[in-house]
């Protein structure tokens, strides 16, 4: 996947209008839960904006199919109602009682009040629909891995100073308030600890009313830790992350400049107590601050291999969106590879690391490339030298560059997806092309959201 940092995908250009705030409540029954997790209702009635009464629909968080409940419409968006779920008046069997005090606020988990078969088949049945819609209901789907609770070794969190001190924590749902978070049941135990020491360091990085983001990925051997703040630290404000990163013993914490839309310019880092390292196959890498990393080692894990049992057999493998080389450098036990991506810093750490390798025993050449494969795919003879290719591109897919791989000679295709829409709208084009998929392999690392990746296996005659 591409090294860049990936925030959540934005919920588009919808047109929205707020409702009044004394709208009355209603009553209404879930039909089912909808792709982001959400409940989804629909009822006759005459909300304040309408002259007459007629058919909603009805977005409501934190409920669940059959279910009875009373709602207060918010918001109007392309679709339906955003809706505030104010009373449960008949649960579902499927519901369960959630695992932390802050899952009604916090906007990190959506589905922790979901029972774990009806949650899996939910996934399923997600995965399930974007391929009908494409037309590729014919695709084995395997069973879904899934990650346990506090296996998340990456997080991303929002820090606001205020009056008292400072919030930290995850948005609430739809919003751009913070919940100050005490505890996170699925981030790692060590990433939980570390929680209350950045409040404390986050102080004098931010002034009163200033927001901060940190990215905290606990690596092999530590933690490493990114702070983005709008205004470059003081002395005394680095002296405090020094001191942080000695008390709490990270590996690695850096500073970089918040909203700064040259995603290319690097991270400043403050002290690099130990080179935090992550080990990609046979090969260990250190990540530039901030950049990609599967979210969870299980799930890392689970993705290497399907990739690698997909690509068992090829002669010359391309790796498209390698990113700092989460999977070329596993492939290269299969092959000679060349990596690609987008992002400076990421293809420049995997060089690094390839180099840092060297020649091995099993282990084949490296080579990689800087290219951004949104604006400027590989083309079809250009990808004439390899038999394979990997495609794990960020949420939006690879539409232009799986066109250009359905025009190439290659053999065989294996994709990797964080988003089942964009996955299915990419394969029908291989499809079209030709190819045959074999096989399915989903999995869920972001365990109480709505997210779902998965690894695929395409071949050509």
């Amino acid at each position: 996947m591409s090294g860049q940092r990936r925030g959540q995908a934005r919920r588009g250009n919808n047109e929205r209008s707020n409702l009044p705030r004394n709208s009355p409540p209603l009553q209404v029954t879930i039909g089912h839960v909808g792709g982001r997790g959400d409940g989804v209702a629909q009822a006759d009635v005459k909300l304040a904006d309408q002259w007459e009464a007629k058919t909603e629909t009805f977005f409501v968080p934190h409920t669940l199919a059959g279910e009875q409940v009373l709602v207060r419409p918010n918001q109007r968006r392309n679709g339906g109602v955003a809706s505030e779920l104010l009373e449960l008046i008949s649960p579902a069997a499927d519901r369960q009682a959630a695992s932390c005090d802050h899952f009604m606020d916090c906007g990190g988990c959506q589905l922790q009040h979901m029972q774990s078969a009806a949650y899996e088949a939910w996934k399923h049945d997600q995965l399930r629909q974007h391929l009908a819609r494409a037309g590729l209901a014919d695709c084995p789907r395997r069973e879904l891995a899934s990650a346990a609770p506090g296996q998340r070794r990456r997080l991303a969190l929002s820090a606001r100073r205020l009056a008292g001190g400072v919030v930290l924590g995850f948005n609430q749902h739809a919003s751009n308030h913070i919940i100050n978070i005490t505890h996170c049941p699925v981030a790692t135990p060590a990433l939980q600890t570390l929680l209350p020491e950045l409040r404390i360091a986050l102080e004098p990085l931010l002034n009163p009313g200033e927001v901060g983001r940190l990215h905290l990925t606990e690596c092999d051997n530590g933690i490493d830790c990114l702070i983005e703040t709008p205004t470059t630290p003081s002395l005394t404000a680095r002296e405090h992350l020094t001191a942080l990163a000695e008390r709490a013993d990270l590996a690695r914490i850096s500073w970089h400049v918040s909203n700064d839309l040259d995603d290319q310019r690097p991270a400043e880092t403050i002290l690099e107590r130990r080179r935090p390292v992550v080990r990609f196959g046979p090969i260990e890498q250190t990540p530039p601050p901030g950049s990609f990393l599967q979210a969870t080692a299980s799930g890392q894990t689970a993705i290497t291999e399907a990739v690698l049992e997909a690509a068992a057999g090829a002669k010359r493998i391309v790796d498209l969106y390698a990113g700092c080389g989460t999977l070329t450098l596993p492939l290269a036990t299969i092959a000679p590879v060349h990596g690609v991506d987008g992002a400076i810093q990421a293809t420049n750490a995997l060089a690094a690391a390839s180099r840092a390798a060297g020649p091995r025993r099993g282990h084949h050449q490296i080579t990689v490339a800087h290219r951004d494969l949104d604006r400027q795919p590989l083309l079809a003879d250009e990808l004439a030298p390899y038999d394979t290719a990997v495609v794990d591109p960020p949420r939006s897919g690879a539409r232009a560059q799986t066109a250009e791989l359905a025009r190439a000679e290659l053999s065989r295709v294996v994709m990797v997806s964080c988003n089942p829409a964009t996955f299915a709208r990419d394969a029908r084009l291989l499809s079209d092309a030709g190819f045959q998929c074999h096989w399915i392999q989903p999995i869920d690392q972001f365990l109480w959201s709505p997210h779902l990746e998965l690894v695929a296996a395409f071949t050509r005659p």
